[in-house]
């Protein structure tokens, strides 16, 4: 995928948890919020809600179907194909798959 900067600031764009920047490319907290702040967006403020359980099932399995990548990857290409929703509706999606696995 393209460069890491690039990487960064579509993550921050399209609303990556400090904790997932942190994950993705070791950048502190505090990084994070002044990036986004540099970007004109907002801070994130409670749980995102969460979209229909059939588009849902679809982030499922799009997820599973690319296992295969490593996790920031992952999560970009499930963005891509999923851009309506920000990065930490994914990972709320993400996490209650991972936890609900067969």
């Amino acid at each position: 995928i393209k460069d890491a900067q690039f990487l960064e600031e579509y993550f921050i764009r399209h609303g990556a948890s400090p904790k997932m920047m942190k994950a993705f490319f070791t950048m502190p907290f505090e990084t994070t919020r002044r990036r986004r702040q540099a970007l004109g967006q907002k801070g994130l403020y409670g749980r995102p809600v969460l979209p229909t359980i059939d588009i849902r099932d679809c982030i499922h399995r799009f997820w599973a179907a690319h296992a295969h990548l490593d996790p920031r990857t992952r999560y970009y290409q499930t963005h891509r194909a999923f851009p309506a929703f920000r990065f930490d509706t994914l990972d709320s999606v993400i996490i209650e798959y991972e936890r609900n696995k067969p």
